[in-house]
């Protein structure tokens, strides 16, 4: 919940939010105003109306209407947005408007409706009819509300109200309340963008990496995500680090990739604070320094990115930075691997394979290894090679050791191509192959002159 508007600090010496006053006037609704708490908060009420805080007002009925901070209160919500009208809150108005044409707090009179919406538009509000979208779009399971929220969010748009225009492209983009339709959905966002919407000019800078509806051109992706990033985007910020450390549509600079890393992560991006931990970890466009980059992998693993939890459970695993400690790197591993991250559910099956920090437990290791290979992890594909080879943790089955061998062989592991090469001159789960054989062998041969052991 928002604190009270800065243009009001005459009120800032009765409470540091208006979640203070909510609390305050909550006691409203008692009766008998002899209780000396009514008293002080009636007391409080005359001060903040005297200091003309028509936005408090706004907000004290927004919280009831929402039951935040508070129980869920319509009719409560009406009595405060009338007290803020009077003071000529346009929003109240029009919330006074919403309700009475829907009933909600108070029974449904569209006399009533017109009259507050002429005296919303007389206040000379421009965002009049993108505050009644939101308005009718804050009215849950009622079609009645969410046709007159989208029809104003037309209005507004076309009246060329940016916030409008965005929220537009959104509904195009994922078909809320309108069929799907990226087209349409890239023609408001562009609209909106060149009006200087960020958000907008981010979601256009996506389309062209993505190549949604356009050609993708890293150049054009480039000029949004700026435009955006300028303007404090925090995900714009990020990739516009990633494309400067790639030389994606610009020049590759490591050091403008961490300066825009590091803005992003302020903001508590989570890929741009594992991002910033690789580069202060690989030394690109900073000095080396783990301690900086364990204090990002652990901001960023605390908001549940897996790859940065897998990175400080490596950390832990291998004492770097921090003191050894296998069982917090067990924790790390296992909430990148249930999330699917690969390395971590390679990780994981290690640790079950040799009991380090959990018990060992050959079937969990062939489990968690399994995973990580059906997701391409060649590492992985070859351990469970090796695993339906012997028979650990999983039935002894030469034909799927030679599958998944041969998997990992055709991504380059040295160790599965000399395995190849094994499997086809044996006949270990496939036939004899001498020709097969040979062209394995070379293939390992080619990349490294040193003697693998044979299983």
């Amino acid at each position: 919940m928002a604190e009270f508007n800065d243009r009001e600090p005459q009120l800032k010496p009765f409470g540091e939010s208006w979640q203070d006053l909510t609390k305050l006037f909550a006691v409203r609704k008692s009766t008998g105003d002899d209780v000396p708490a009514i008293k002080k908060a009636l007391a409080f009420f005359r001060r903040a109306s005297d200091n003309s805080s028509a936005d408090a007002l706004y907000k004290i009925g927004e919280a009831y209407s929402k039951g935040q901070g508070m129980p869920k209160d319509p009719a409560q919500a009406v009595l405060w947005w009338r007290d803020a009208a009077a003071r000529g809150h346009a929003q109240a108005m029009m919330m006074l408007s919403v309700v009475h044409t829907i009933g909600v707090g108070v029974p449904k009179d569209l006399a009533l409706a017109k009259m507050w919406l002429k005296r919303a538009a007389r206040e000379g509000d421009d965002k009049t009819h993108f505050t009644l979208a939101k308005a009718y779009g804050d009215v849950k399971n009622s079609p009645e509300s969410r046709e007159k929220s989208l029809a104003m969010l037309r209005l507004s748009a076309e009246e060329g109200n940016p916030e409008a225009q965005r929220d537009l492209a959104h509904k195009y983009a994922d078909g809320q309340g309108v069929p799907k339709d990226p087209a349409k959905s890239l023609k408001w966002f562009r609209i909106a963008a060149e009006q200087g919407c960020a958000e907008s000019q981010f979601n256009l800078g996506l389309a062209h990496i993505i190549g949604q509806t356009v050609l993708k051109n890293s150049r054009e992706a480039f000029k949004w995500f700026q435009m955006a990033a300028d303007q404090g985007h925090a995900a714009a910020q990020f990739y516009l680090g990633t494309m400067h450390a790639h030389g994606d549509g610009v020049s590759r600079d490591y050091e403008s990739a961490v300066k825009w890393f590091r803005r992003s992560a302020k903001q508590g991006n989570p890929n741009a604070q594992f991002s910033l931990a690789q580069m202060h970890a690989r030394g690109w466009g900073v000095p080396v320094n783990l301690d900086t980059a364990r204090d990002w992998y652990q901001k960023s693993a605390a908001q549940g990115l897996a790859v940065a939890q897998q990175a400080l459970g490596l950390l832990y695993a291998k004492g770097r930075s921090v003191p050894k400690n296998l069982a917090k790197a067990a924790n790390w591993h296992h909430n990148a691997a249930i999330q699917g991250n690969a390395d971590a559910q390679y990780s994981l099956g290690l640790m079950f394979a040799k009991g380090q920090a959990v018990p060992k437990n050959p079937s969990q290791a062939a489990r968690w290894f399994l995973l990580a290979a059906n997701q391409g992890h060649e590492e992985a594909q070859y351990v469970v090679g090796i695993l339906y080879a012997k028979g650990r943790g999983v039935p002894k089955n030469l034909p799927t050791a030679a599958t998944w061998i041969k998997k990992a062989a055709w991504q380059g592991h040295l160790k599965a191509q000399f395995k190849m090469g094994i499997v086809c001159a044996l006949a270990r789960g496939v036939p004899f192959d001498p020709g097969q054989a040979v062209k394995w062998f070379l293939k390992w041969g080619s990349r490294t002159f040193l003697p693998t052991s044979l299983w």
